[in-house]
């Protein structure tokens, strides 16, 4: 009898532990899950999209995979309406993307778009869907500047200044425009 009950609690002891365990890595997840999401967007943050960028990148220019980066500006009139603008575009881009490609909010109305295994004619192809697919209202534009990845290009901070400034290129437009880093190769 006394074997049978101490089987019992050791049992039972085993059980509660298994359950503990069992909380503790869904507890992990949920907390990862919520230091890495852009609470507004829903997609990756700041810290976890660069975190992914550099990752991605290191892997491209240590293979010589063709690698595109691109940043979204989308003007908003006020902080009021991130959730109904940015949710639906976040959404909206995600579906357009590949698996491999990466996407994420870099600050209040810039988002950054990682295009893994992609030259610069595919990436083109890319941004043309982005601009016709996007949900804002059409007459809201939203500016695109794209670098890609070239023997010149040593650092992922390089290849983000490149974007940075193509984009500040395309927001001199009145309409939603792409603008492309300069030295590109045309391929």
């Amino acid at each position: 009898m006394s074997d049978l009950l101490l089987f019992i609690s050791l049992f039972a002891s085993i059980a509660a532990a298994t359950l503990l365990y069992l909380k503790n890595r869904q507890l992990k997840r949920v907390i990862t899950q919520l230091t890495r999401l852009d609470p507004v967007s829903k997609v990756p943050n700041r810290l976890a999209i660069m975190q992914d960028l550099e990752l991605a990148f290191s892997l491209a220019k240590r293979y010589q995979l063709p690698f595109t980066l691109g940043m979204i500006l989308i003007p908003r009139k006020s902080t009021q309406d991130s959730k109904e603008v940015l949710r639906p575009f976040a959404q909206a881009i995600n579906l357009l993307l590949r698996e491999t490609d990466l996407f994420g909010r870099l600050s209040d109305d810039t988002f950054i778009v990682a295009l893994t295994h992609t030259n610069t004619h595919d990436a083109r192809a890319v941004v043309e869907r982005l601009l016709n697919h996007q949900p804002i209202e059409k007459h809201a534009p939203i500016y695109i500047g794209m670098s890609h990845l070239t023997q010149s290009t040593t650092t992922l901070s390089n290849l983000i200044k490149n974007c940075r400034n193509a984009l500040n290129s395309a927001k001199e437009s009145p309409t939603s425009t792409v603008q492309y880093h300069s030295d590109e190769p045309t391929q």
